[in-house]
Order: structure tokens, then C-alpha cells, then sequence
């Protein structure tokens, strides 16, 4: 079997070759063992991981204290009774939460009924229609009627179409001879 040896293998495949050299496939490992110039990238390589590893080492603050993880045990009575503490502690905080808005309301409960107020609200649209039929009658005010002399004005609907014509589409001319006139 010939091997092309000008093809040599990347870091990536001498990384692992050092990790782990039977996950390399069998072309690769053989090629390792006959190639000089590989053989010496991998041991260059290994040498500057063991030199990190060193340095790593080296610089790393020793810890204060030795680091323990717990160890699984099961969940005591303690650990219990305070999660039922806290579930406690944000039931009561709702409940007072809800007791002062339904205590500040802004609405109020009335003891009558729906009835009672129609009943009012019809009665003062009805002294509100009586004031405004009033008003359409005779629009100024006793004041002004004092100052006139005559609590009865006069004016009539006849005076009032003369003051005010009404809008008619009717033409204003009566010669029936011109056509297109247009109403004033």
C-alpha cells in the first residue's frame, strides 16, 4: 500500500490523534506511523498542550476553600414548610390587595333599585322639556319683557313668516311666461 506523502494531516485530525487515536480512520493512523514530518507536528503539538495545561495551572488562584457539590437527598419537611410560607405570604398579599380596591371604590352600592332611579331621570327631562317648550314660546327672558312693557310680545306666525320667509322651491315670479327663474 502506497501513501501520498505530500498529503499530510490538518490540526483538527492530529488534535485527534492525541485525544483519541482509534477514532481516527485507518488510512490516517497508518500515515501517522510512516510520515516523519506528522509524527513530529503531533508531538510539537502535544508539547505546546501540555505547556497550556502548565500555564493554566500555574496562574490559577489557589480557592479559599474547597469547592463541594451537594448531594442528592430528598427534600425535607423544612424546605416544604417554606415554600407553603411563601405561597401563604402571596395569598395574604392579594387578599388585602383586593379588600382595599373593593374598600376605595369609586363606585357605591345604592339600596334603590333601577326603578326608582328611571323614575327620577324621567321626571327631570321632563321639567328639562317643559323649561325648553317654555323657552321656544317666548325666548327673552322677564327681564326684557319688563323693559318692553307687554308680557305678550304679539308676534304671531304670520308676523314671523314676514320677519323669516320659509324656504319654498316655488319660483317668486308670477308671470308664467318666464321660465328658469330662480327662487330669492
Amino acid at each position: 500500500m502506497s501513501f501520498d506523502k505530500s498529503v499530510h494531516l490538518s490540526e483538527d485530525q492530529l488534535l485527534m490523534a492525541i485525544v483519541e487515536e482509534s477514532d481516527l480512520p485507518i488510512s490516517l493512523r497508518e500515515h501517522l506511523f510512516t510520515c516523519p514530518k506528522c509524527r513530529a507536528d503531533k508531538v510539537r503539538f502535544e508539547q505546546k498542550l501540555t505547556q497550556v495545561g502548565r500555564m493554566a495551572k500555574y496562574y490559577t488562584p489557589p480557592s479559599k476553600q474547597r469547592i463541594l457539590l451537594p448531594e442528592s437527598e430528598p427534600r425535607s419537611f423544612y424546605l416544604w414548610f417554606r415554600g407553603q410560607q411563601a405561597a401563604f405570604g402571596l395569598a395574604l398579599t392579594v387578599a388585602m390587595l383586593i379588600l382595599v380596591v373593593w374598600w376605595t371604590a369609586p363606585f357605591k352600592i345604592t339600596p334603590e333599585g333601577g326603578v326608582e332611579i328611571t323614575a327620577r331621570e324621567m321626571q327631570e327631562a321632563e321639567s328639562l322639556m317643559t323649561e325648553i317648550s317654555i323657552l321656544a314660546e317666548n325666548a327673552l327672558p322677564t327681564v326684557y319683557l319688563d323693559i318692553i312693557g307687554e308680557s305678550y310680545t304679539g308676534f304671531d306666525e304670520e308676523f314671523m313668516q314676514f320677519i323669516i320667509p320659509s324656504i319654498n322651491k316655488e319660483p317668486q315670479s308670477y308671470d308664467p311666461g318666464t321660465k328658469g327663474v330662480m327662487p330669492c
